[in-house]
């Protein structure tokens, strides 16, 4: 599953992996967060309720470009430098690029994060949903663009304060 980071201009694809606190976060979608610098090391944000540890390793080493929940802080965390393994970090998925972006910014600023819409067989594709506000990156007019609007409708991308379909809110 891919999520698209957006930055100002700038849009940033990650990877997550498979896990319970990735399943948590997915429900939360699409998010606006404020991030900020900590220990020039990382950028981090809070996140709106606790995600899962379960089946989680008891930490991790994270490496540029990873995408963490430190678990004693409920707070997301996107390492563009490598750190030492930290006990309660969880990998939740890998930038695919554009690490830079995020190293180069400097005080607070706002992240929109949300899914990353892949065209399956059947399905219109992503120019035919955007019309005339497709964005040349890739993106679409932000978080309250028509096709983010068609993602609710399915059910794929639930509104903010909303659980995705056959979830509840903080269940593991």
């Amino acid at each position: 599953m891919r999520i698209r980071l957006i930055l100002d201009d700038q849009v940033l694809i990650a990877t997550l992996v498979d896990g319970a606190a990735v399943d948590d976060l997915v429900g939360l979608l699409p998010l606006t967060l404020t991030l900020r610098d900590f220990n020039g090391t990382e950028k981090i944000a809070d996140l709106p309720s606790a995600l899962s540890a379960r089946g989680a390793p008891d930490g991790v080493r994270p490496f540029a470009g990873d995408i963490t929940y430190y678990a004693p802080w409920g707070n997301l965390a996107i390492f563009y430098r490598d750190f030492r393994h930290s006990p309660g970090l969880i990998r939740l998925g890998k930038l695919d690029g554009g690490i830079d972006a995020l190293a180069e910014r400097r005080g607070d600023f706002p992240m929109i994060m949300e899914l990353k819409w892949e065209q399956t067989d059947g399905e219109p594709s992503r120019a035919s949903l955007a019309g005339p506000e497709h964005r040349a990156d890739g993106g679409f007019g932000g978080a309250d663009s028509d096709e983010s609007s068609q993602q609710r409708d399915r059910g794929r991308n639930p509104r903010p304060g909303r659980t995705a379909p056959g979830r509840t809110r903080g269940s593991p």
